[in-house]
């Protein structure tokens, strides 16, 4: 769905590919990069942004680059994702915990949250 709907809109922008991650446009604008993520809905804001600060965290560390900023449409709804050094250092510091989680020998027991019963994992936990 992302897919088809970042190709209804701003058409200046182009997709990318990354590793094995695909972007749905990045572009250049006012002398930054700007990624842009386009979702069928936000029923879940804070993941969408952190899905973005992932994205731009792998291209301003791979590439170097000294300036990105993201932003997450759906439908009229915008978030802004700032490409702050405070944001790249709180995902520097998720990639080390999720590093150290996925290397315990078993993983802890699930818990159920409300969040669960929509999520697309749910299989995999219980």
């Amino acid at each position: 769905m992302g897919k088809a709907l970042a190709e209804i809109k701003e058409k200046d922008l182009h997709q990318f590919p990354f590793s094995n991650l695909k972007f749905d446009k990045i572009g250049k604008e006012r002398g930054h990069y700007l990624v842009t993520e386009y979702k069928k809905s936000f029923k879940n804001p804070e993941g969408a942004k952190m899905q973005l600060l992932f994205y731009m965290y792998l291209l301003k560390k791979n590439l170097k680059l000294k300036e990105i900023n993201g932003k997450v449409i759906s439908g009229k709804k915008v978030i802004y994702v700032e490409g702050s050094e405070e944001n790249m250092q709180m995902m520097e510091k998720l990639l080390e915990e999720i590093a150290t989680f996925v290397s315990n020998p078993l993983p802890p027991k699930p818990k159920k949250i409300p969040f669960c019963k929509k999520c697309g994992y749910r299989d995999y936990c219980f």
